[in-house]
C-alpha cells in the first residue's frame, strides 16, 4: 500500500510544478522604492524563485498566474510578500513607461494599515 501512495505522489508532481511555474513574477532586478512623492523607502531586490530582499531582510513573494486589468487601466499581476520587512504587504506589478519610449517595470505596494497604494518601486 505504501508503494501505491508513493506512485500517486510521484505522478502528481509534474502537475504541481506546472501550476507553480505559471505564476508570473517581476523581472529579477533591483527596484528603487519611494513613498508617494520621493520619500526613499529603500531598494527592493527581486530574486529568482519567488524570493526578495529589502533593508537587509529576506522573504518570499507570490504572484497571480493570470494578468489582471486594474481600475486605472494598467494590466499586470497581483503580488503578496511574506517574511522580511515587507511581510503582509500586497500590491501589483506591471510594465510601465520610463519616458523617451523606454519600457520599465513598476511594483506598486499598498500600505497594510489603510490599503492605500502609496509605495512605488521602479526597476533600476
Amino acid at each position: 500500500m505504501k508503494r501505491f501512495s508513493g506512485l500517486v505522489v510521484v505522478a502528481c508532481l509534474p502537475f504541481l510544478a506546472a501550476s507553480a511555474a505559471q505564476a508570473k513574477a517581476p523581472p529579477v532586478a533591483k527596484y528603487d522604492c519611494v513613498i508617494s512623492s520621493n520619500i526613499l523607502f529603500g531598494t527592493l531586490g527581486v530574486l529568482a524563485g519567488g524570493k526578495y530582499t529589502h533593508r537587509g531582510t529576506h522573504g518570499t513573494f507570490t504572484t497571480a498566474a493570470a494578468p489582471t486589468k486594474f481600475k486605472d487601466g494598467k494590466v499586470g499581476y497581483t503580488i503578496r510578500f511574506k517574511g522580511g520587512s515587507l511581510n503582509g504587504i500586497s500590491g501589483r506589478w506591471y510594465r510601465a513607461s520610463a519616458g523617451g519610449g523606454k519600457t520599465t517595470y513598476e511594483i506598486a505596494l499598498k500600505n497594510p494599515r489603510d490599503n492605500f497604494e502609496s509605495i512605488y518601486c521602479d526597476k533600476t
